[in-house]
């Protein structure tokens, strides 16, 4: 139910569950001179309890600032799923959060 994006300009974002297990990446567009940033987008499909974020700049003009997040595609109404109004100064973003509650074990 949720996606990982990122937003900035010409970065490659990758998402992994540990240093080399890789869950998904996206390359946010090189933005052209005057341009805004911009951002990409892949689908969540495993199950997450951490993750950590690498990023690498793809252009030798790429600008160092980016942001990555996770964040629940039905929680926005647009029909492409990177939300609109997300910047790299957002501070949050709607995810989904779902657990077992069927365990019984001690405690």
């Amino acid at each position: 139910m949720n996606y990982f994006g990122s937003v900035g300009c010409g970065n490659l974002a990758t998402i992994l569950r540990s240093e080399a297990d890789s869950l998904g990446d996206c390359i946010q567009p090189r933005c052209d001179d005057g341009a805004s940033e911009s951002g990409c987008f892949t689908e969540i499909t495993a199950n997450l309890t951490s993750y950590t974020v690498k990023m690498r700049a793809m252009y030798p003009d790429s600008k160092g600032c980016a942001s990555a997040f996770i964040f629940s595609k039905y929680s926005f109404r647009d029909a492409y799923p990177l939300p609109s109004g997300i910047n790299k100064g957002t501070t949050h973003v709607p995810a989904v959060l779902n657990w077992n509650s069927s365990y019984c074990g001690e405690g």
